[in-house]
């Protein structure tokens, strides 16, 4: 009787552990990990903040400081499912540890693009800035909110000139307020496999912001401050907003 007691828990112990094994087993061949990381180019050159960059008309650039929010972020299988990530992110060029972002639990499969906003949605943009959460991407501590506008989708400045060493002219780009919220795809097959990670590199080409693809050019001196505090500024920040939303690509 004894010995079959022991045979008893000794099964009852092998089905415990191959059941365990085959959860963590499912679990593995059923969802990956995706790393979504976010680089910057301008054009066919390097970009750094504080660096200096070539427009196609030969002026000088120099970007002081870029950040923005991605809201809505999503994953789309080749067979036009589906997968949401996060509902916010913030990049900060200035914070490199914002610059990559950890999904855990993504579906197996082929992918084909992915969908997100630019900006935060109208109910994002009532959160309280004073959120305790300080790793919280709509935290107060991303200087990304602003009495009068709420949150800052986009945040750049920069300086320009025909001389590198003068920089007379500045760029303020503080953009907000729901009516410039806009969506962006890029395109680019991508797999993800049970148990592995998929590294995913999203870059924004700056100069695709003030020159993009279809011609529609932001005039550095006609357009070159806006923080939406009237309708001429928000025809600016539009205008900024729109061409944004296409810089991004897929590598």
């Amino acid at each position: 009787m004894q010995k079959r007691l022991k045979v008893l828990a000794l099964l009852a112990v092998t089905v415990l552990i191959v059941g365990l094994w085959s959860c963590h087993h499912d679990a593995d061949s059923t969802t990956g990990t995706v790393v979504l990381q976010m680089s910057s180019k301008y054009g066919d050159q390097s970009f750094a903040l504080n660096s200096f960059n070539t427009d196609p008309q030969g002026r000088y650039l120099k970007v002081q400081n870029l950040a923005f929010y991605l809201s809505h972020i999503q994953l789309v299988k080749t067979d036009n499912s589906v997968v949401d990530l996060d509902t916010v992110a913030i990049f900060n060029f200035d914070i490199p540890a914002t610059l990559s972002v950890t999904y855990k639990n993504i579906p197996i499969g082929e992918y084909k693009k992915i969908i997100y906003w630019n900006g935060v949605d109208s109910l994002q943009n009532l959160h309280d800035p004073g959120d305790p959460n300080l790793l919280s991407p709509l935290s107060g501590g991303y200087d990304m909110w602003w009495p009068m506008l709420l949150y800052r989708f986009e945040t750049m400045d920069a300086k320009w000139d025909t001389q590198d060493t003068l920089l007379r002219h500045g760029l303020t780009y503080h953009i907000g307020t729901n009516a410039i919220y806009r969506s962006g795809q890029v395109d680019g097959n991508f797999s993800v496999t049970g148990g592995n990670t998929t590294n995913l590199n999203m870059v924004l080409d700056v100069k695709k912001i003030f020159y993009p693809d279809n011609n529609d050019s932001i005039d550095l001196v006609n357009e070159g401050q806006t923080q939406c505090s009237n309708a001429s500024e928000l025809a600016i920040a539009a205008h900024f907003a729109d061409n944004f939303s296409q810089a991004f690509s897929l590598q």
